[in-house]
C-alpha cells in the first residue's frame, strides 16, 4: 500500500503539475492526498488525473476559503468518505485485501484550532475505526522540544487516545527547502 501526501503550494502551475506526474508515475501511490493547493479542484484538468489513473474524492470543508485538503485515489480503489472538516478528511478502503481507515490532516496553527482536530480524531476513532488506520499529515505541532512541553503532551495525548503508532518519516526529497528540480 503506497500512500503519498505532499504540500503541493501552487498547483495550477505547470512545473507543479509536472512534478505530481513524475511522483505518481515513479511511486504508483493508491492514494494521493495534496497540501494547500491555493486553488480549486476544478481549475485543474480532469485530464490530467485520468492520465494519472487518479480521480478526485474528497476536499476539506473551510467554508468561503478553498480547501487545503485534496484526495485523490488510484482507479482501482473504492474509498468511502467517512468524516471532512476543516481540518481533517477521512476514508476507509480495502487496501491489499485489508480493510482501513485513513485520515489526511492539515492541522491550524492555534492551540484553540487543533483542540477542536484532536476531538475530530478522537471522534473518528470511537466511531469509524474497527482495525487497521493511520493519521497522516502536517500537525503543525513537535512530539519532542521542550520548548513546546504543553503542546508535545497534547499531542501525545491525542495519539495515545487515537491508538496511534508514530512512524519515523521518509522523504525531503520534494520540499522547498531541498531544492526540486523544475
Amino acid at each position: 500500500m503506497k500512500l503519498l501526501y505532499w504540500n503541493a503550494r501552487g498547483v495550477a502551475n505547470a512545473s507543479t503539475c509536472q512534478v505530481i506526474a513524475r511522483m505518481v508515475r515513479s511511486h504508483h501511490p493508491f492514494m494521493l492526498c495534496l497540501l494547500e493547493p491555493f486553488v480549486s479542484l476544478s481549475s485543474i484538468k480532469p485530464s490530467m488525473w485520468r492520465a494519472l489513473r487518479l480521480f478526485p474524492v474528497a476536499t476539506n470543508d473551510r467554508g468561503s476559503q478553498e480547501p487545503n485538503l485534496w484526495l485523490l485515489c488510484h482507479v482501482d480503489v473504492t474509498p468511502i468518505v467517512l468524516s471532512v472538516t476543516n481540518q481533517q478528511l477521512t476514508v476507509s478502503c480495502i487496501l491489499d485485501s485489508v480493510s482501513c481507515t485513513i485520515a489526511y490532516v492539515c492541522a491550524k496553527t492555534t492551540v484553540v484550532a487543533r483542540h477542536q482536530l484532536w476531538y475530530d480524531l478522537a471522534y473518528v476513532k470511537s466511531f469509524f475505526v474497527n482495525g487497521p488506520w493511520a493519521i497522516i499529515g502536517d500537525f503543525n505541532c513537535v512530539l519532542g522540544a521542550y520548548v513546546y512541553a504543553n503542546s508535545c503532551s497534547e499531542f501525545q495525548m491525542m495519539s495515545s487516545v487515537c491508538e496511534l503508532v508514530h512512524l519515523p518519516t521518509k522523504g525531503l526529497s520534494y520540499t522547498r527547502g531541498c531544492g526540486v528540480h523544475r
